[in-house]
């Protein structure tokens, strides 16, 4: 990754926003929308900018950018119409350990500010690395229409009962396996729809439903087909996201591994020329041994799974013990 994701608690981060143009009134609107404390300093103001200061009680210096401007901040934003002011900025700012976002300037930057779909509290952020504003703007537009107006209250639901599910459902496995349910369910529905009572009541009858009981394994036989994960269906990426374990052979591209969900176990089973792989009987063995223990299982192959791939055999023993499984 070119860049590290982090959401950060508005409430820890102190700002300072030299420059008083257009571009930096954008800047500090995104920032106080956020509840980051953030002070200005600038010569002169634009008109918009001038008007935030006031409505937000904003501390604001009307003067040039100094060191000491440093002080007591962690996160400067360098948006000044001169480029020799922004690298000192720049250089400054690294020499204090300040992280600094300075406007169009991804080389001389420290932080960016990605495009931003907010449903809150879910919030997707989407960068480029600075390489593409626009290419960011594009994937927002297609993730605004993804995400219904309504999914902040879903997130909001899901967090007031997850409490209980969490004393109720001590095994996490179990209580993953319990939150994908109620996702795949009619739950998030009614409570975009605002039908809140009835939720409760399809929650309460899942609750009821896996008190008590004992995660069941289960094992899917995915093809990972020629290795682009473009191609790859929904509902093998829909197992490789479910997956405690993944068996995966050589054929297997780095790509599609990557699709895999991140804390899942990898085990790689494949068989390359001058290295001795693992034996069939004993892949076999450790698929049923791990869905005997209650697991999500996916056998990963490249290519199709049923051609030379010996999945058949896999199908077999998983039969002769009465495991759940699907291809």
């Amino acid at each position: 990754m070119h860049s590290l994701p982090l959401f950060l608690d508005p409430a820890s981060v102190r700002c300072v926003v030299v420059g008083g143009g257009e571009v930096a009134t954008r800047k500090l609107r995104t920032l106080v929308e956020a509840g980051v404390d953030c002070r200005v300093v600038a010569p002169t103001l634009h008109p918009e900018l001038a008007q935030l200061v006031d409505e937000h009680s904003l501390d604001c210096e009307r003067r040039p950018f100094t060191a000491d401007d440093l002080k007591h901040v962690n996160l400067v934003i360098a948006a000044t119409d001169d480029k020799g002011v922004n690298l000192e900025i720049h250089r400054l700012a690294i020499a204090a350990g300040v992280w600094i976002n300075a406007v169009d300037d991804a080389n001389h930057s420290t932080a960016i500010f990605p495009s931003i779909v907010n449903r809150d509290p879910v919030t997707v952020a989407i960068s480029t690395a600075g390489h593409s504003p626009t290419l960011a703007r594009r994937l927002r537009a297609r993730v605004e229409t993804m995400l219904s107006s309504g999914i902040g209250r879903l997130a909001l639901y899901l967090g007031e009962h997850r409490p209980s599910v969490n004393k109720e459902l001590a095994d996490t496995s179990l209580r993953r396996d319990f939150w994908d349910s109620v996702l795949d369910g009619s739950i998030p529905d009614l409570v975009e729809a605002g039908r809140i009572q009835e939720a409760d009541e399809v929650f309460e009858d899942s609750m009821r439903g896996v008190r008590g009981s004992q995660r069941q394994g289960f094992v899917s036989l995915v093809g990972a087909g020629p290795g682009n994960p473009d191609i790859l269906t929904v509902k093998a990426l829909e197992c490789l996201q479910r997956a405690d374990v993944v068996y995966y052979d050589n054929l297997v591209s780095d790509e599609v591994l990557d699709r895999i969900r991140r804390d899942a176990k990898q085990v790689y089973v494949g068989k390359r020329r001058g290295i001795k792989g693992v034996a069939q009987q004993l892949i076999n063995e450790m698929l049923i041994s791990d869905a005997l223990a209650g697991l999500r299982v996916v056998r990963l192959k490249g290519g199709d799974p049923l051609v030379f791939g010996r999945g058949g055999e896999e199908l077999q023993a998983l039969k002769s013990t009465d495991i759940n499984f699907e291809v």
